[in-house]
């Protein structure tokens, strides 16, 4: 049987998702399981309109690598 490789194909993203931003505060343990630098994050977070870790509620890479974040309410 042919294999994903066979078909020059990647399989699709699974795995739970990395929480990198808990309550403002950065989790760097998970930054570096994750790969990511805090570089990175920050220019993500800019990208968001986001200044600081501090104004994200929840924050997390899903399987595919994405940020996802959640701002704390005013």
């Amino acid at each position: 049987p042919a294999t994903i490789g066979d078909i020059n194909n990647s399989p699709p993203a699974s795995g739970l998702p990395i929480s990198l931003i808990l309550d403002g505060q950065v989790n760097e343990d998970n930054l570096k399981k994750a790969n990511f630098s805090k570089k990175q994050l920050m220019e993500q977070l800019r990208k968001q309109k986001i200044n600081s870790p501090e104004e994200v509620f929840y924050g997390y890479l899903d399987a595919n690598k994405s940020l996802r974040l959640y701002k704390k309410k005013k």
